[in-house]
């Protein structure tokens, strides 16, 4: 069959669903995605047995980027201390939501990035919440793409505009890819404009 047969693949639909969900994991409705993602055996608690096996997935990741992996026991033992569950065994749907750690907890077990980001993150997270507080996470993150999209579009009109006065001053031959175009924009912003290697020789 095609790849719309094959239960590993996402439909639009469900790619938005997890979008949503993976940025803005304070929502309630993300909430409860990551939480019966996490519980393996829909008992409708999370325990060390269904925790581990994502947990795996991290370490393997940690130890492909070249770091050293956080012990499974500590990483629990902080997630449990931050979440606070009633029955120190397993966390609820229900000690996730009021404890408002589920930000925490989710990108611990399923986003090694956020994971080795660490308290630094947290902090700068929780800093941002604060100034932003009308804002949800969704929000916040659509805001950060548009900001970073917008300064890539801006740095692509520089860099051919650069190129386009090069091939100018060439005489229509300028020999420059847009790569080096930004590399030369730079170095002239630092030096001064130069014509040839010889001329930045002398």
């Amino acid at each position: 069959g095609g790849l719309a047969e094959s239960p590993r693949q996402l439909g639009y639909l469900e790619f938005v669903y997890f979008l949503l969900s993976e940025e803005d994991k304070a929502s309630r409705t993300a909430t409860g995605y990551w939480f019966r993602l996490l519980d393996l055996d829909g008992d409708g608690k999370l325990s060390l047995q269904d925790l581990e096996p994502f947990y795996a997935e991290q370490v393997a990741r940690q130890v492909a980027l070249g770091s050293e992996a956080i012990a499974f026991r500590d990483v629990m033992a902080q997630l449990f201390d931050a979440v606070k569950p009633r029955d120190r065994r397993f966390i609820t749907l229900t000690d996730v939501r009021r404890s408002g750690m589920g930000p925490l907890l989710f990108s611990a077990l399923t986003n090694v990035h956020k994971l080795l980001a660490g308290e630094l993150a947290d902090a700068a997270a929780a800093r941002l919440a604060q100034t932003t507080r009308h804002l949800t996470d969704w929000d916040r993150w659509a805001h950060a793409e548009y900001e970073r999209l917008e300064a890539e579009e801006e740095e692509e009109e520089m860099a051919h505009s650069y190129a386009d006065s090069r091939d100018v001053q060439m005489g229509g031959h300028d020999p420059f890819s847009a790569e080096e175009a930004v590399e030369r924009m730079e170095l002239e912003r630092s030096f001064g404009s130069f014509g040839s290697h010889e001329e930045v020789l002398e």
